[in-house]
């Protein structure tokens, strides 16, 4: 599968259509929900995309429970007048599809989200957002692996997928997985309730060479507890293995040289994205549609 790498610098990029200009001078008041820990640099992304003031409400580690995440939608809109946290008319939704889900059924106020892939059904209340292309991307982390294992080229079925079955999208990840031709590995690694990844990926088949970790939220939330579990398993003395990461955000906890390519999206190239189209969106009120974020190619 051929794999091309394209650098993008956001703050430079040109507008595409007039819904892609923020027209107003009072823009509506920003909120953020997540199901995962929002950092400063990623919230910052947002904002700065929004062209708005720092310190916009949000909500964050909700986890994986549509209730919680239904009410920390909820009480954004409401706001807390009492303790000065103003209520929001429009909010940007990061951390799976499952925040998608959450806030369009739980509450009319209009929103962006941020998804591993473009919803089938989509809402009237949500005008658009970036889709980070997460499972359809698989098959490219695949060929990577083949490339990079060296040769003769391994079994393709000396591949697996490291994925969460909590995680809303894991079904479709499943079946794309298992629809390979020829096939991959037959049993896909799950992670447990815990974050035991550790004994995870000492209880991985000896067979296995090669491994894509899932684009699961949740995993890019622990980072740094899975990459050294996976730097652990790749160094291995007498093992010839390779890992391939779904986010160039990985990056940032020292996966180990020569082992590891990050295929994927800039994460905060996507956010700062969102926030500009959830500046256009609230600006006027019309939908923006969903595009889809780029994969950046860095052999570690």
């Amino acid at each position: 599968m051929r794999k091309i790498a394209i650098d993008i610098d956001a703050e430079n990029r040109e507008s595409k259509t007039l819904l892609d200009k923020a027209i107003s001078a009072s823009p509506q008041q920003l909120g953020i929900l997540s199901s995962i820990t929002l950092t400063p640099k990623l919230r910052a992304a947002i904002e700065a995309g929004y062209n708005s003031v720092k310190g916009n409400p949000s909500r964050d580690a909700s986890g994986y429970n549509l209730a919680n995440i239904s009410a920390n939608g909820r009480a954004l809109v409401s706001g807390d007048p009492a303790h000065g946290i103003p209520s929001c008319q429009f909010v940007v939704a990061v951390g799976g599809s499952i925040v998608h889900s959450a806030i369009s059924a739980s509450s009319s106020v209009s929103f962006v989200s941020l998804v591993g892939a473009i919803p089938v059904n989509v809402s009237s209340s949500c005008l658009g957002g970036v889709s980070l292309e997460s499972w359809a991307s698989n098959r490219d982390r695949v060929a990577i692996l083949l490339a990079k294992l060296g040769t003769p080229t391994p079994p393709i079925s000396s591949i697996v997928l490291y994925y969460n079955p909590a995680s809303k999208m894991c079904g479709d990840e499943e079946a794309d997985w298992d629809a390979f031709n020829p096939p991959v590995a037959g049993a896909v690694t799950r992670v447990p309730t815990t974050n035991n990844f550790q004994g995870d990926f000492t209880g991985i088949s000896p067979n296995v060479q090669g491994l894509v970790i899932s684009a699961d939220p949740f995993f890019q939330d622990h980072k740094s507890d899975l990459v050294n579990a996976a730097n652990a398993w790749v160094s291995t003395a007498g093992t010839n293995r390779y890992v391939v990461y779904p986010l160039q955000i990985y990056g940032e906890v020292a996966p180990i040289h020569g082992k590891t390519t990050l295929y994927g999206p800039d994460l905060y190239q996507a956010y700062f994205r969102l926030g500009q189209l959830a500046r256009s969106a609230s600006d006027n009120q019309a939908y923006v549609g969903f595009e889809r974020a780029l994969n950046l190619t860095a052999h570690v």
